[in-house]
């Protein structure tokens, strides 16, 4: 069940169509390079080149997804976890559209730039253009939808050699869009947040969602019934199986801190991809140094691929408390984290920073999800990972799209209302020190939430793509 596993689960599509079967067979270092993003296909022209998956099997199951930020690709590693392990599929396949070189991948690179500069820009300025952005990102409707099918339109090229039986688990709408264009059978959409808009909706596929708000909102909207369905969370396979004894161990951790044997509260803060963030998670560091200095919290800092969210959090920290506690792998990572579930201290700042262009992006995502399990809390903006098993801080958001999550995980027991400031955050922090129940609470909420099934969005798409599949071998050809 560990994450770390995944790399070798998971392969990207990446042969183009005239390589011979024998050639596109890969090895497994081949697989272990596609799933950290670092193969692509040779340079296409619209519509010249599309891509092909070897012949290894008749049943295979595609996750399309595009690596805006961090979160689509997260998603889709946690989906191809639940499809590998049904054990149902001769092959899974993780195709990230950005990763392959041709003018369709550029024209989402492009966008991918322009949305991260402006939730930087509109974090940064706040007042009336955060509300604008805001706006902008929760009012995607008819017209929205409209645009992104012209879009996909463009992006078909590069589905056009799926299988068309094959089943396509897609974690952005524009993947989903992109393979009904090329006139695959079977796909399902993984709708994202906890905000019903036509821009993250699929008409022609299967579209799962996370809560019952979504799913009546959908409804209402005019999806048709056979199209949308309530799944659950999207979340990685470790972290759902294992919720019952992570929070078990983090329980454990409290009763001794109430005890003699007092241990720091652990306390997560990953960067998100587009980097927003940055002033605020500084912000929120240093509010919370007096606690690390009296050794009430310790700080697990990732700092993704940024090299600008690295800096800004050692200069938060300063030397004297970071010293040499500075991982840079994702080898060394993982060992820290299965440490950590072990019982191994903490020391009270660790910070994670990843510049190798081999592994950075790839590791960027995977670390958060390793040091979910071991963390207490999670700090974070709610985005896909207000979703997560685990309790969480929820801060302030970018984009109006994702203050619903906030509610979602509030609600559900296993995260907090949003904190919009810095302080406020730190604040919660003392809250939690002060009183331990609160966050027993939570963790008894989470593993309330996994016994009931709240967590299993993954799993239950992994299930409608068998089915799909299973369906279409009993059709004729």
């Amino acid at each position: 069940l560990e994450m770390e596993e995944l790399p070798l689960m998971t392969r990207l599509i990446a042969e183009p169509v005239m390589l011979t079967e024998a050639e596109s067979q890969a090895t497994s270092q081949e697989v272990s390079d596609a799933a950290k993003g670092g193969a692509a296909a040779g340079s296409a022209g619209l519509g010249e080149t599309p891509l092909a998956v070897p012949a290894q099997g008749d049943r295979v199951a595609v996750v399309a997804t595009l690596r805006m930020g961090y979160g689509h690709h997260r998603l889709a590693l946690a989906a191809a976890s639940w499809l590998q392990a049904l054990g149902d599929f001769d092959s899974v396949y993780l195709h990230d559209l950005l990763s392959v070189e041709s003018p369709e991948a550029a024209i989402l690179a492009r966008t991918e730039t322009v949305y991260s500069r402006l939730s930087r820009t509109a974090t940064a300025a706040g007042g009336v253009f955060e509300a604008l952005w805001s706006a902008l990102t929760s009012h995607g409707g008819v017209s929205a939808l409209r645009v992104s099918n012209l879009l996909a339109r463009r992006l078909a090229p590069l589905m056009a050699s799926l299988p068309r039986r094959a089943p396509v688990v897609a974690t952005h709408c524009l993947a989903a869009m992109a393979a009904l264009e090329a006139g695959c059978d079977n796909v399902i959409n993984l709708v994202i947040d906890n905000h019903a808009q036509w821009f993250v909706c699929v008409p022609g596929a299967l579209n799962l969602v996370q809560g019952p708000a979504t799913y009546a909102a959908l409804l209402r909207m005019g999806l048709p019934a056979e199209q949308v369905a309530l799944a659950g969370h999207w979340a990685p396979r470790a972290l759902v199986e294992c919720a019952a004894a992570d929070c078990k161990r983090r329980i454990a951790r409290i009763a001794h801190a109430e005890s003699s044997r007092a241990q720091p509260l652990m306390l997560l803060v990953p960067a998100g991809g587009a980097g927003a963030q940055g002033a605020l998670l500084a912000a929120f560091t240093r509010e919370v140094l007096p606690y690390v200095r009296r050794r009430e919290v310790c700080l697990l800092l990732n700092a993704g691929d940024h090299a600008t969210m690295r800096r800004a959090f050692e200069e938060a920290v300063g030397p004297e408390l970071l010293g040499a506690n500075v991982i840079t792998s994702l080898e060394r990572c993982t060992q820290f984290s299965r440490a950590l579930r072990a019982g191994a201290a903490a020391p009270p700042v660790t910070l994670f920073a990843f510049a190798d262009e081999e592994e950075a992006r790839f590791a960027a995502v995977v670390a958060t999800d390793l040091l979910c399990r071991a963390a207490d809390v999670l700090c974070v903006k709610p985005s896909e990972l207000a979703f997560w098993p685990l309790p969480k801080l929820m801060m302030r958001r970018v984009g109006g799209h994702e203050a619903a999550s906030a509610v979602r995980a509030a609600e559900l027991g296993d995260g907090t209302p949003e904190l919009r400031t810095a302080y406020e955050a730190a604040e919660f922090v003392g809250l939690l020190l002060r009183a331990p129940e609160l966050l027993v609470a939570m963790n008894e909420r989470v593993a309330a939430n996994a016994t009931a099934g709240v967590y299993d969005g993954c799993l239950e798409a992994a299930v409608a793509a068998r089915a799909a599949i299973d369906q279409a071998a009993r059709e004729p050809h």
